[in-house]
């Protein structure tokens, strides 16, 4: 069934409009690391290389609204007798983790019990003993493991069989669901594996060998259902494969596969997708880190998903183009390349770039977006040339002016059209403490009264309250990250509150938020685990509030902050990701009680915001039932029904038919529309249930706030 909120939209002025203090953090880029396919809900589920949770509709990996499941290590396994997704493996503290998605939440548990913290190890599913199968790994002290554990949904028992593997980390595993065996095959040990083993529930069998693949580890491996064979693509061993194996329980044969196939890669996420009747390749990491997502039939490869998106960002900048488009320039890319975020993925500009660098500086202003200076790798010289976008175009403006120097502080002046450079590493000249000012398309050194201290690194902004350059932090010698506060008003530099709650960390970035009219500075802290946001104020800095916060595994390496003219909030950017922090924060909660232990569980499919045409509310119903009646509002309500509680009110019904997974979906699109932002939606199911007090049994209620 099918609600469009196009159909309502004549009653958008009784939505239940919400604070937008707190600042809506999200992850926009992804990469899937981990999958598996849930039956009862007919998709493949993902986890990103962030902790992100995917999934694959098809065409397209979709990002869940859910807070990022930690776990640095693990696995991922659909349990088809308790129809859930269970993460294993251990944290970034190295403490193992076992954790349970019902289709709406991540939920650890505490568990008596589990095997000793690994990374690297191998995790299926027994649908014939109801049961997950872990084998091996690597502990952290980098001792290689041969242990065989199981878990019944409730607690992991250590087996002792008779016949076991070697030790081994790296390998690949899957399940052969017709003879009941998981398959494991080759690794890494103290010496390279190339062998074949299966286990019947009970004891580890050493197969026949046979025309096996070469050693290699992290191949990816899936089951075929529908052809019966057990199949093997990639890995490692001493070069990245591109090869296909079948394993039909007796030998090995390689697979003469056409010349449009994945390129080769380890430990990618192979699933056997009932929905598509096809085996699902995507992700895994080769010569560099892969993307892509294909589907394996038995005779070809269909390429389904291929975003472009630039790896290994480590020392590029990012920033906006005149027009607020966000930019990234990698100059470290052979050849250096600059690319555009088009809001769902990244496209590669043509025409000249600038020469390679890293370390340089940019800044967007009213007809252009400047870069300066940085580190040549190949000729190992520190430049002082500046260049120009318009948007369309790269030009080089001026190649002489300030003195060579790498991590300069540049800033656009919105009042007085003229772009401010402050200090830098000059290298074997130090730090500097100059002011200079491009004009007219000349350089010229400022001389102002007072001067903030010599320091590279630092992040500012033109904040538009003070007509002023608000600078912020940057490096100025071994161990001393500052976090002091300057703001330059054409002619002067004068000091401004510090943040004194700030920790020294040069990670400390400034941005011009446009949408909330302030200058916000972030600050990432806890390893990168943690994001906190000050907007500066007449008084000083006030911290903002951060709501649902993504960063469990954090931002790593340089990180960059962009503001206007990016018309919606700040971008912020590291080594491998690009996350927004926006007003209006998009959200999806559970408020209230399920009425019993068997009703239905509610969940949006992917973050609500204006313009998300592929919003669903999803229905994972308990009771064995075609139908769930699916109530949709704009207030809850607190209504005593029967037994049960209504959460809804003032609301429309919609029937949702029920797969045999017990799972449906409703569509419910958002208008492109930012008048809709802060509007809450609130939703609510119903299930007959012959074992309720009352014959039928009612969700939890799920409020749905539309944000940025």
């Amino acid at each position: 069934m099918h609600i469009d909120l196009s159909s309502v939209s004549a009653l958008a002025i009784l939505f239940l409009g919400v604070s937008v203090s707190a600042q809506d953090l999200r992850l926009r880029d992804h990469a899937v690391g981990l999958g598996t396919f849930d039956s009862a809900r007919q998709t493949l589920v993902g986890l990103g290389t962030l902790g992100e949770t995917l999934e694959f509709d098809g065409s397209t990996w979709r990002q869940r609204a859910l807070r990022r499941q930690g776990g640095l290590y693990g696995e991922l396994a659909f349990d088809e007798q308790r129809r859930c997704t269970w993460f294993v493996g251990s944290d970034d503290n190295q403490q193992f983790v076992t954790a349970r998605f019902d289709g709406s939440t991540w939920r650890d548990l505490n568990l008596a019990t589990t095997p000793p913290p690994r990374s690297s190890f191998t995790l299926t599913y027994d649908s014939q003993r109801g049961e997950l199968v872990l084998f091996g790994g690597i502990s952290f002290n980098n001792a290689y493991l041969g242990d065989t554990w199981v878990f019944d949904g409730a607690t992991w028992q250590q087996r002792f069989p008779n016949n076991v593997p070697p030790p081994r980390g790296l390998a690949g595993a899957t399940y052969d669901s017709n003879r009941g065996r998981v398959v494991l095959y080759g690794g890494q040990t103290t010496f390279q594996l190339r062998d074949t083993w299966e286990w019947d529930g009970t004891d580890w069998t050493l197969a026949n060998n046979v025309g096996a693949p070469s050693i290699r580890w992290y191949p990816g491996m899936a089951y075929d259902p529908q052809r019966q064979r057990t199949l093997l693509f990639g890995g490692y061993y001493p070069i990245v494969h591109d090869d296909l194996w079948e394993w039909d329980g007796t030998s090995w044969s390689q697979v003469v596969t056409p010349p449009l196939r994945p390129a080769g890669r380890m430990h990618p996420v192979f699933e056997f997708d009932a929905r598509l009747g096809e085996c699902v390749l995507a992700g895994g990491s080769g010569d560099d880190p892969t993307l892509d997502t294909w589907s394996w039939n038995g005779t070809r490869w269909l390429l389904r998903d291929a975003p472009t998106r630039p790896i290994q960002r480590g020392n590029g900048n990012l920033f906006a183009s005149p027009t607020g488009e966000l930019l990234l320039y990698r100059g470290t890319a052979t050849p250096p390349t600059t690319w555009r975020w088009t809001g769902d993925d990244w496209s590669a500009l043509p025409g000249v770039q600038p020469s390679p660098r890293y370390a340089a500086s940019a800044c967007t202003g009213q007809q252009l977006a400047y870069l300066f200076g940085g580190f040549d790798p190949a000729t190992a010289a520190i430049g002082n040339d500046l260049w120009g976008y318009d948007g369309l175009t790269w030009q080089q403006l001026s190649a002489s002016g300030p003195t060579n120097r790498i991590g300069a502080t540049l800033a656009y002046d919105w009042a007085r059209g003229e772009l401010l450079l402050f200090g830098g590493n000059g290298g074997s000249s130090g730090l500097s403490s100059e002011t200079w000012i491009f004009r007219n398309g000349t350089w010229m050194q400022a001389s102002p009264n007072t001067t903030p201290p010599a320091r590279t690194i630092a992040s500012a902004t033109f904040d538009f309250n003070r007509s002023a350059i608000v600078m912020h932090g940057g490096w100025a010698g071994p161990n001393n990250f500052l976090s002091d506060a300057w703001q330059w008003n054409g002619v002067d530099w004068s000091p401004l509150p510090s943040l004194v709650a700030a920790p020294a960390l040069g990670g400390n970035q400034i941005g011009y938020d446009a949408a909330r009219g302030a200058c916000v500075l972030t600050i990432s802290g806890n390893g990168g685990r943690s994001l906190d946001a000050y907007e500066l104020t007449n008084n000083g800095w006030s911290q903002l509030t951060i709501g649902d916060t993504e960063l469990p595994s954090g931002l790593s390496g340089t990180k960059t902050v962009v503001g206007f003219p990016y018309p919606d909030g700040l971008a912020l950017g590291d080594d491998r990701s690009l996350f927004t922090l926006e007003l209006g924060e998009a959200r999806s909660v559970d408020y209230g009680s399920a009425c019993t232990a068997t009703a239905p569980i509610l969940a949006a499919n992917t973050w609500p915001r204006p313009g998300t045409s592929a919003l669903s509310i999803d229905c994972l119903a308990a009771p064995t039932t075609p139908l769930a009646a699916l109530l949709l509002g704009l207030q809850s309500a607190n209504t005593p029904i029967a037994a049960c509680t209504l959460r809804v009110g003032n609301g429309v019904a919609v029937l949702v038919p029920l797969n045999a997974g017990a799972f449906g979906s409703s569509p419910l699109p958002v208008p492109n529309d930012r008048a809709f932002l802060g509007r809450d939606i609130f939703a609510q199911a119903a299930t007959l249930d012959a074992n309720a007090p009352s014959g039928f049994t009612l969700s939890a209620g799920l409020q749905v706030t539309i944000g940025s």
